[in-house]
């Protein structure tokens, strides 16, 4: 097998690029292939408790071309990549996704396309494939590449999907039953959502926090404070599914429906109980959705709840709820901070929670 020495110059690059720019594993194929050159595995971005980062399992195979041959053919929306169809067919029935990449060694740029059967046209003998300009190999490509990876479906996802199935058609037994209930029988139905966050993926974790939110209909009516404490602990646990999310958009909607949640609960407290004890628990976990949306740099999410803290203070304004108001705002101040426990209180507010019954 000779030796080819513009090929080995694309492969390293690529890796360099994978390593430096989207800080992802590749493996480079170590035998003679058809076709393939080598694997990428997605990195999740970090670890919440040791700030590691964690290979996903997820894996996109990858063909890499480099010379200016594959350049030549261009216009001005994308270049055209033309290659055998005995390796098209190869790839549309390969058990990865498989992309392709050249790479331009003039401008240190590699441009990307996934295959699939709608993305390439066959052409007699051959195919060709179109590779927009606009997929430049970079961090800007992350998200897209994620999805492309977490799109195919490994046999875990199937568990995952039965699992998730009889999460969901359980909840939806306890949600007829859960109203009816007494506080005790509510509290202890709570307590066996812990169970379930072993075993929730993305769709039973959506549905566990959605239950959360129904659940909160009852501050008003005199909920008792152990099960407050319940509904924001597990809504914590659960967001963003065991810190291993790296999609935006799920980490955005699932921290609305906990910023949903400790609004539930410090409206009614206040404006239907007048109790601020229970604002620790909906603020912290206010706190714990800034936090984890400042390490995700996730900048909808981080407004989304500072908004909320707007929002919600009119209400207590209008109904001259002053205690509700300052502890409020000792909370707010106190986001920025990386402690999930309850900041200082003046004398004033601790005195009151300690006449509420409240408890550190």
């Amino acid at each position: 097998m000779s030796y080819n020495s513009e090929a080995r110059i694309g492969i390293h690059n690529i890796g360099k690029i994978l390593a430096e720019e989207l800080n992802w594993i590749f493996r480079e194929q170590p035998s003679e292939d058809f076709g393939i050159d080598g694997q990428i595995e997605i990195v999740n971005t970090c670890d919440h408790l040791t700030q590691n980062a964690i290979p996903s399992g997820r894996l996109i195979a990858v063909q890499i071309k480099s010379g200016n041959s594959y350049f030549k053919e261009d216009n001005s929306n994308h270049f055209v990549y033309r290659g055998e169809k005995r390796h098209a067919s190869y790839w549309l029935k390969h058990s990865l996704p498989v992309i392709i990449i050249i790479y331009d060694r003039a401008s240190g740029l590699a441009y990307w396309e996934e295959i699939k059967t709608s993305s390439i046209k066959f052409t007699g003998k051959g195919f060709k494939l179109h590779i927009p300009k606009q997929n430049v190999l970079a961090k800007e490509s992350k998200e897209v590449l994620e999805k492309i990876a977490r799109e195919n479906q490994e046999p875990q996802d199937y568990l995952q999907a039965h699992k998730d199935a009889k999460i969901i058609l359980e909840l939806e037994r306890i949600k007829g039953k859960y109203r009816n209930e007494n506080w005790k029988k509510r509290q202890k139905y709570l307590e066996n959502l812990g169970r379930y966050m072993f075993h929730a993926g993305r769709d039973a974790c959506h549905a566990i926090l959605e239950f959360l939110y129904l659940a909160c209909d009852s501050v008003r009516i005199g909920i008792p404070r152990s099960i407050i404490y319940e509904i924001t602990s597990i809504s914590s646990q659960i967001f963003p599914y065991s810190y291993q999310a790296t999609d935006q958009n799920e980490i955005l909607e699932s921290g609305k429906m906990c910023i949903a949640i400790g609004n539930s609960i410090a409206y009614d407290a206040v404006i239907y109980l007048d109790k601020i004890s229970y604002l620790p628990h909906a603020f912290t976990l206010w706190k714990h959705v800034y936090t984890v949306a400042r390490r995700f740099k996730n900048y909808p999410l981080m407004e989304a709840v500072l908004r909320a803290y707007k929002d919600l203070e009119p209400h207590f304004e209008r109904n001259t709820k002053d205690r509700a108001i300052a502890l409020l705002r000792v909370f707010k101040d106190d986001i920025e901070y990386g402690s999930l426990a309850f900041p200082p209180y003046p004398e004033d507010l601790l005195e009151r929670i300690r006449l509420e019954g409240g408890h550190f």
